[in-house]
């Protein structure tokens, strides 16, 4: 998208000054609308640059990337629950809000793992992400994710998890389609999949092989895509209007050619983050601190307290990320056990992690204050048949200790939900909301079908309180960015001025 600009041209004694009109259009891009003088005016040495107000919005120029940003003077909510972003086509997201730490990030029916600062998307297993470049004060956050696949039967190999419709076979460890007097469809078996949720978009890729006549559209969700009428692999993103599953449809009943190499991708994405207003999550938020471990307990270089923790992400081992479990179990290889509002041994860690660096990501506990006055570590949550619950505080949780994850006492450390999801065996879903029913209603809850998690006890750790007590000490009184895609044409022309030469 791009701004709509009138011009006229005068001098101011050995300056040349532009005057005129911006218009924005319906989607504002985060990062704001390109404006470069020099290519729009001729002006090569910018002195100054204004954009009318209106309506409550301000304009900067980004004089370094040659921008009009736009700002609102709206105060930012301290904690966003559950965000919805689609991943990009560089499986990225930025948020909608500059973040200070995130409680959880999930597709639908998956938790996704962090991993430390500006790892390579193709470096990324399946179900991890990271942030593409530490979290900057007043810049909106962008993660890079690497989604899971959700086809169990992409390479088509002797057609498990296949229906093949007439004309359609097996052969060569690919589906192969060939001319007839009639022709049916390729179908992934429902089994094969997820459930596929109306409105997200699916990113499918696909090989067409050995193609001699017609083509083939795939379809997910009861939306087609692409005609294709030639050999090649296919990126397409659909945008799913039913919960019906993939199918290929040939062209014609002349079509003749193969199929194989099918991934789907699920690019929904839904955050839950404490953001940037919440002032003091921000103060003390430490990034990527680097420490090389030894076997058993290890200090943090910095001596600092741990109140809540995004991840401990090996650098130097294939293993990667390390597990946290809980306090008083005993590691394996590949897990930590955090110890939380200590000033020593605040990672424990098994042989195999000795001489490893690790980079840390988490909140220190403050000297005073309300996350130090509202902080717990190392609490019971027990499932006892249908009804959850966290001990000791009537209290929702704000910030949640293990982002992602919660430990469980003598068992597997399970992983979160978004909040509304279902959670099955080896996943658990907060109340964030609940207050005062706290021993009936607030989760983790370990879902009901998970009789594996009958009578055990997770771990849990952070921020108690109600959000109304936020204290926000906002740093933000200019304003923030507003959000991507936002309707700016409703402001109308403004005018602006350049000066330069």
């Amino acid at each position: 998208m791009a701004l709509t600009i009138t011009k006229e041209y005068s001098n101011i004694g050995s300056k040349q000054m532009v005057n005129g009109t911006i218009m924005f259009d319906s989607s504002y891009p985060t990062g704001g609308e390109s404006f470069d003088p020099d290519v729009l005016f001729g002006v090569h040495d910018i002195d100054y640059v204004m954009i009318e107000n209106r309506n409550g919005y301000f304009f900067e120029y980004d004089a370094a990337n040659k921008k009009i940003k736009a700002f609102s003077p709206r105060q930012m909510p301290p904690i966003i629950y559950d965000e919805h972003q689609v991943l990009d086509s560089n499986y990225q997201l930025t948020t909608n809000y500059p973040a200070a730490y995130f409680n959880n990030i999930a597709s639908k029916g998956q938790n996704l793992k962090w991993r430390s600062t500006g790892i390579a998307q193709t470096s990324l297993a399946e179900g991890e992400c990271c942030l593409a470049s530490a979290m900057a004060y007043g810049t909106k956050t962008t993660i890079t994710v690497s989604p899971v696949n959700l086809t169990s039967y992409g390479a088509i190999g002797d057609g498990t998890g296949w229906t093949a419709g007439t004309n359609w076979s097996f052969s060569g460890g690919k589906a192969v389609k060939a001319a007839g007097a009639s022709s049916g469809t390729l179908s992934e078996d429902a089994s094969a999949t997820n459930t596929i949720v109306i409105g997200h978009t699916y990113r499918i890729i696909y090989t067409i092989s050995s193609r001699t006549a017609g083509g083939v559209t795939v379809s997910i969700g009861g939306t087609d895509g692409t005609a294709r009428t030639a050999d090649g692999t296919y990126t397409e993103d659909i945008v799913a209007s039913t919960t019906g599953g993939l199918i290929f449809t040939p062209a014609s009943d002349a079509s003749a050619l193969s199929i194989d190499d099918v991934y789907i991708y699920d690019l929904d994405v839904y955050l839950h983050y404490i953001t940037q207003g919440w002032t003091e999550v921000w103060d003390n938020l430490v990034q990527d601190e680097e420490k090389t471990l030894a076997t058993g307990a290890n200090n943090l270089a910095s001596g600092n307290k741990i109140a809540a923790l995004m991840y401990v992400d090996q650098t130097t081992a294939t293993a990667a990320r390390l597990i946290p479990i809980d306090e008083d179990d005993t590691v394996a290889s590949g897990e930590v056990d955090v110890k939380f509002n200590s000033a020593t041994a605040q990672l424990t860690v098994h042989s195999d992690q000795n001489a490893k660096t690790v980079k840390v990501t988490y909140l220190k506990v403050p000297a005073t204050g309300f996350m130090y006055d509202r902080k717990f570590s190392n609490e019971g949550a027990t499932k006892s048949g249908s009804n959850p619950y966290i001990n000791q505080f009537d209290y929702p949780i704000l910030i949640w200790g293990y982002s992602g994850c919660m430990p469980v006492n003598g068992g597997s450390t399970i992983y979160m939900l978004q909040y509304w999801d279902t959670a099955a065996t080896g996943e658990f879903t907060v109340d964030w909301f609940t207050p005062g029913v706290r021993a009936t209603a607030l989760a983790p809850s370990y879902g009901t079908a998970c009789s594996l998690y009958d009578n055990v006890t997770g771990t849990g750790a952070g921020i108690w309180g109600m959000p109304a007590e936020i204290p926000i000490l906002t740093r933000y009184d200019a304003g923030m960015e507003v959000t991507n895609a936002t309707d700016l044409s409703g402001l109308g022309a403004l005018r602006y001025i350049v000066v330069g030469t």
